[in-house]
């Protein structure tokens, strides 16, 4: 990234938070309009008059003068609303209630602005024509808890500058539908709120914490598909010791956004994917990012300016949308985080790491066009000894475009991953090719045990598993189809050794001597009958990492073993005419892929041929 870049997209990342600053709390008519039912405050210096609509009296708005004026219901029975009336007043009940009732609040449509002033539970019915909802009309807030220890559940809100506002504690707000609001539902120093199981879509903002500790966001949905939408969940101005989990926050600017010095939150198992920030962690310290699956974002998980966090075993793939820019997690002017366990995958740049120091990554897999630039100094491996394949030992990450070896067989690289953008290494990578199998079984040794389970020809009615094979899942399996094995035989013309084929895979093919020199049997075969009889792999479902297939036809049955015998995950290479166009068509239709090509130098599809195999490769990844 140029200086230049660099400062235009700091410039834009800092309008874009100014975006999301918080809501003005000032003035005596605001941010609470002290007159009810609908009065119009007017301020009078530093204090006010309300002008009260038809039907209601008293200093604030008040009293319902046409209303019951004691509650009919004995030995503590709460008030339920007959309504819709001709006032239909919500508050009239709650203000005609016993503190620890029960307030229930029947179908139709209620124009006000309520303030539950006493410690209640506020119940939503539907009678018969839907939840009932309450239209602010505009005002500050349909909803305001100005008490603690409140229930609110049950109610369509809408149509005002804050659908439901906290400024108490201990209060349950769940089972709403809050739309069409600047802030669907705004927590203003207030603690302990439990908030589960609304639906908060299509505001503004659609659940924003400011200046509150301990609360509980759970379970709810906040997603924006109208207008120019903001920000999905929000901590923000110190807001701490807060959990967010299993919520799904989507089609947002940002899915959710830890900011200006929220701390020591924890934000887990929730779907943040369509925004632009998927989750964003800024000018904060010390909060668990983890569990989160962060796909189809521009930035998945984006930490900027913010120190101490914990991001791990999370997903961030980008399968949908725009890849060519996508960033799976991004720092920025962030140090001493700890980022491990991940998933960045099928992302542009799977991490990139700008002006952030003394971070620890490790024990994350990295498969993307790029997958991991740094001009920082930061240490790609774990700094205490984990526990990996029953064996103690420091490990790194797991990088698709990793090409060094594991001689001795402990699963860690014998060469370092160099890490584009500077100097940086990671310096135990963890393998992801298949080189030996192992210490105690060599690729023969595989073949062997394949030939004895299904037989040679194998038997169409055989399939051999990874237990069959005697490997378990670590190890990254490349079957060739039609593969003519790794040659090295023949001279050309300096006097050197060529090669053709690949080292480390097991071929699948139906004949036992090479098309080519030196005409001899194929190593590592496994034979099957002939192709015309269109005979099945011979192996069980999901069990390889890698196919190829090299100047063989592209059948119909072809297409539907590789997608049978695919990995979730995994790559298919091929090099063929393109007679089979239709049937490359529909291998990527069953694979829910996009193929790439070799002869598109930004592709990221690398022929290992390097253009010698007569065909451009064709690159696929299993994205079902």
């Amino acid at each position: 990234m140029t200086k230049l870049k660099a400062y235009i997209f700091f410039v834009l990342l800092l309008l874009n938070i100014m975006i999301i600053s918080s809501p003005a709390l000032a003035g005596v008519c605001t941010p609470v309009n002290p007159c009810q039912n609908d009065g119009i405050c007017s301020q009078q210096g530093q204090t006010y008059t309300c002008s009260c609509p038809a039907g209601y009296t008293g200093t604030n708005c008040e009293t319902d003068i046409d209303e019951r004026a004691t509650n009919p219901c004995q030995n503590g029975g709460g008030v339920t609303e007959s309504g819709p009336t001709t006032r239909r007043s919500i508050q009239a009940a709650i203000n005609a209630a016993e503190p620890g009732g029960t307030v229930k609040i029947q179908s139709g449509t209620y124009r006000e602005n309520v303030v539950v002033n006493k410690t209640i539970t506020l119940q939503g019915v539907d009678t018969g024509a839907g939840l009932p909802v309450v239209d602010a009309g505009g005002s500050w807030s349909a909803f305001n808890l100005s008490v603690k220890n409140c229930i609110l559940n049950g109610f369509i809100v809408r149509n005002s500058e804050n659908g439901i506002f906290v400024t108490s504690d201990g209060n349950t707000i769940s089972g709403n539908t809050v739309s069409g609001n600047r802030h669907g539902i705004l927590v203003h120093s207030s603690n302990d709120n439990t908030i589960s199981g609304n639906n908060a879509s299509n505001n503004t903002h659609g659940i924003w914490i400011s200046h509150s500790n301990g609360n509980i966001i759970s379970e709810n949905t906040v997603e924006n598909k109208e207008g120019n939408r903001l920000s999905g969940i929000v901590l923000e101005h110190s807001s701490n010791n807060n959990t967010i989990s299993g919520n799904n926050a989507s089609n947002n600017t940002h899915g959710i956004a830890v900011q200006s010095s929220s701390n020591n939150n924890t934000i887990s198992g929730n779907t943040v994917s369509g925004n632009h920030h998927g989750i964003l962690v800024y000018s904060s310290k010390d909060n668990t990012i983890s569990g989160n699956n962060a796909s189809n974002n521009f930035h998945g998980i984006w930490i900027l300016n913010s120190n101490g966090n914990i991001i791990s075993e999370n997903t961030v793939e980008n399968k949908e949308g725009n890849r060519l820019s996508s960033y799976g997690i991004f720092l920025e002017h962030s140090s001493n985080n700890t980022i491990s366990g991940n998933n960045a995958s099928y992302n542009a740049h799977g991490i990139w790491i700008n002006h952030s120091n003394g971070n620890k990554i490790y024990l994350n897999t990295f498969n993307n066009t790029q997958n991991a630039w740094s001009n920082s100094s930061n240490t790609w491996n774990s700094i205490t000894k984990v526990v990996y394949r029953g064996n103690p030992i420091l490990v790194g990450n797991c990088w698709s475009d990793y090409t060094g070896t594991d001689s001795n067989g402990d699963g860690i690289g014998d060469l370092p991953y160099n890490i584009s953008g500077g100097s940086e290494k990671d310096k135990y990578p963890i393998m992801t090719r298949i080189v030996g199998l192992g210490p105690s079984k060599s690729l023969d040794e595989v073949c062997k045990a394949v030939v004895i389970k299904v037989g040679k020809p194998a038997s169409s009615e055989k399939f051999a598993s990874r237990s069959d094979m005697g490997i378990d899942d670590i190890y990254y399996l490349h079957l060739d189809i039609g593969g003519e094995g790794y040659h090295k035989k023949g001279y050309s013309t300096d006097g050197t050794i060529t090669t053709w084929g690949f080292e480390h895979a097991l071929n699948v093919n139906a004949q036992d001597k090479s098309s080519q020199p030196p005409y001899e049997p194929i190593p590592m075969l496994i034979q099957v009958q002939a192709w015309v009889s269109n005979p099945p792999y011979p192996f069980t479902d999901h069990i390889a990492d890698y196919i190829t297939m090299q100047n063989a036809p592209l059948t119909d049955k072809n297409v539907d073993e590789i997608s049978r015998v695919i990995k979730k995950g995994g790559k298919v290479g091929l090099w063929i005419d393109d007679q089979f166009e239709d049937e490359i068509k529909k291998l990527a239709k069953c694979l829910d892929t996009t193929p790439t090509y070799s002869n598109n130098s930004s592709s990221g599809c690398i022929d290992e041929f390097k253009d010698c195999a007569g065909f451009s490769k064709i690159c696929m990844e299993d994205r079902r």
